[in-house]
C-alpha cells in the first residue's frame, strides 16, 4: 500500500503468451527484460474499460497506484500500471514474511517453549535452584499452555521450587520496538513488545464498570488477573445524564494501565486489549501466579535470566505448525507473530536472533525468486512502519514463485478469503468475487493494500497486486476501487 504520482497518461498494451513447459522462469525472464522490470507498457487490449477507468477514480486524485496483474498459468502480463514503483505495502509486508518462513523452515517446523530447572525433582518433590521458562519465539504461547506447564510439573510431583522463576527470551537480541514504530500507538494491542519469551500475545484486557455511586471510582479489572501491571485509576461514575467517554491507554515508557475519563452508574465499558512492557517478565509471572495457585511453592521470585546448559528439561509445548501458523499469521494479519518470525529465521538460519539477521535470511530466499533487491525495502517484519517499501511488480515476483511450490496450497489457504475470513471477511460479500479472491490486505494511514490469487472466468489462477499510496479520500472508497477490479477481473475469460 504506497504509491507515487499518478502518471498523466496510462501505460500502452501489451499481451504476450510465454512458453509454459517452465511456469516461473519464462514469466521473471520477461518481466526483467526490461529496466523497470516490465515486458512491455500498458493495458492488454481486451481489458475492460471498467478495470482502466477505475485507476483514473476521481477518489486517487494526487495519490499514486501501483498496479501489476499477470496469469500464472503462462506469464501473460494482464494489466499493469507504475508496477516498477516502490510503494509503502502495509501487512502486503506479510506476504514476504510468510512465504520465507514457510520455505526456510518448512511447513512441519515448530516452536518450542521449554520448561527447565537447575534440578530435577527430589523424591519430596523439591526442585532445588531455580525453575526456567525458555522462549523460543513462539508469539501465540496461550494462557492456557502455561496451565498445561503446571499441570505437567504437578503430575511429576514437583511440590515445591527453592528458587526463583527465569524467564529465558535470549533468542532475540534486538529491541522490542522495530524502526520507524511511533509511541503513539505503543500500548495499542497491535503493537506488542516483541520477544522470544511472550504469552497472550503480550496484552492484557481492561475492564471498567461504573462505581457503586455517582462520583465514585469505577472498578477497573485487568484480564488475566494480575498485579504485573499496576492500574491508575482516575475515571468517574457519572449520572444517567452523563456519558460514558472512558480512555485505557499505557504510557509508552512505563508498565502502567491508565484508565481516565467517565462512565455512566451501572455501565460497563467494553474491554480494550493494550499491550504489557516486558512481556518476557509478565509472561514469568503469570508462570509464577499459576504455580502458586496450584499449591506449588515457589519461594523466589519471577525474574529473568538465561537458563544454563546443564539445565534439566521438565516439559516443553510445541507450536502449531508452520503451515497454520502463517495462517494464524495471515488471516488476521498478526504483527506479533510476523516480527517474531523474521527474527526466528536469524536465530535458526542465519548469525542470530535479531531483525537484521533474519532479514538477510529473507533476502536470500527472495533473490531466488528472482526479486531484485532494490526493489525491496523492509524495516519490520510486519508493515506497521511506514518505512518498507516494495513494488507491485516485487510482490508478484513473489506470488509467481509461491505457485510453482510444493506447498503453494499451504500458502494460498493462509490468506484471507474475501467475504469469508481474516481481513476480507466483510468485503466483496455478495459478488461474483466472493469465496474467490485469496489475497493480503494491508492498511497505514494513506496507505491501503491488496495482493494475492484472483481465478477468472476461464479458471486461469491470478496473481495480482494493487498498492494504493497518499490518497486523500476515505479508504472506504479504495476498498470500491480494489473491489470492483476484483469482480471486473472474476469476470475475465
Amino acid at each position: 500500500m504506497t504509491s507515487c504520482r499518478l502518471p498523466l497518461m496510462l501505460l500502452t498494451a501489451f499481451v504476450a503468451y510465454l512458453c509454459c513447459a517452465v511456469l516461473v522462469r519464462p514469466v521473471f525472464a520477461d518481466l526483467e527484460s526490461h529496466g523497470n522490470g516490465v515486458a512491455t507498457e500498458g493495458f492488454a487490449d481486451d481489458i475492460p474499460a471498467e478495470i482502466k477507468e477505475l485507476i483514473n477514480d476521481p477518489a486517487l486524485a494526487g495519490s499514486i497506484t501501483g498496479l501489476m496483474i499477470v496469469d500464472t498459468k503462462d506469464g501473460r502480463v494482464i494489466l499493469q500500471h507504475d508496477q516498477g514503483t516502490r510503494l509503502i505495502p502495509a501487512s502486503n509486508r506479510k506476504l514476504f514474511t510468510s512465504a520465507a518462513a514457510l520455505e526456510i523452515l518448512g511447513d512441519s517446523y515448530t516452536i518450542p517453549t521449554l520448561i527447565v530447572a537447575d534440578s530435577s525433582p527430589n523424591p519430596a518433590g523439591v526442585v532445588d535452584g531455580n525453575l526456567y521458562i525458555k522462549g523460543g519465539g513462539d508469539a501465540v504461547l496461550s494462557l492456557d499452555d502455561l496451565a498445561s506447564f503446571v499441570s505437567t510439573l504437578k503430575a511429576a510431583g514437583v511440590k515445591e521450587i527453592t528458587g526463583n522463576i527465569v524467564g529465558d527470551s535470549t533468542l532475540f537480541t534486538d529491541g522490542p520496538y522495530p524502526e520507524g514504530w511511533g509511541v503513539d500507538y505503543l500500548s495499542d494491542d497491535y503493537a506488542a513488545q516483541i520477544a522470544a519469551l511472550e504469552v497472550n500475545e503480550g496484552i492484557v484486557g481492561v475492564g471498567v464498570v461504573g462505581g457503586s455511586s455517582v462520583g465514585s471510582t469505577p472498578l477497573v479489572t485487568l484480564i488475566p488477573a494480575t498485579h504485573y501491571i499496576p492500574i491508575v485509576d482516575t475515571a468517574t461514575t457519572v449520572g444517567a445524564d452523563g456519558v460514558t467517554n472512558i480512555l485505557v491507554q499505557r504510557p509508552y515508557d512505563k508498565n502502567e494501565v491508565d484508565v481516565s475519563g467517565t462512565i455512566k452508574f451501572g455501565d460497563a465499558a467494553p474491554a480494550i486489549n493494550i499491550t504489557v512492557d516486558n512481556p518476557p517478565l509478565y509472561c514469568t509471572t503469570l508462570l509464577t501466579q499459576d504455580l502458586a495457585d496450584a499449591g506449588i511453592k515457589v519461594d523466589g521470585k519471577p525474574i529473568l535470566g538465561a537458563a544454563p546448559s546443564s539445565a534439566v528439561k521438565l516439559a516443553e509445548h510445541d507450536s502449531v505448525p508452520m503451515s497454520d501458523y502463517i495462517r494464524l499469521m495471515n488471516k488476521p494479519s498478526d504483527n506479533l507473530q510476523a516480527e517474531t518470525l523474521v527474527r526466528l529465521l536469524g536465530a535458526v538460519k542465519g548469525q542470530g536472533g535479531t531483525f537484521a539477521f533474519g532479514d538477510a535470511v529473507e533476502t536470500g530466499f527472495f533473490s531466488s525468486c528472482g526479486i531484485n533487491p532494490d526493489e525491496l525495502i523492509f524495516a519490520d517484519g510486519s508493515g506497521v512502519t511506514r518505512l518498507d517499501q516494495v513494488s507491485a511488480h516485487a510482490v508478484i515476483k513473489l506470488l509467481l514463485a509461491m505457485k510453482t511450490k510444493p506447498d503453494f496450497q499451504t500458502y494460498y489457504n493462509s490468506l484471507p478469503i474475501a467475504g469469508v475470513d481474516g481481513t476480507l471477511k466483510h468485503r466483496m460479500i455478495g459478488t461474483a468475487a466472493a469465496g474467490n479472491v485469496h489475497g493480503k490486505t494491508g492498511t497505514v494511514r494513506f496507505c491501503h493494500a491488496l495482493s494475492g490469487y484472483v481465478t477468472d472466468k476461464s479458471g486461469h489462477l491470478l496473481a495480482f497486486s494493487i498498492l494504493n499510496n497518499n490518497f486523500a479520500c476515505p479508504v472506504e472508497q479504495v476498498n470500491r476501487i480494489q473491489d470492483t477490479i476484483m469482480n471486473e477481473l472474476v469476470r475475465l475469460k
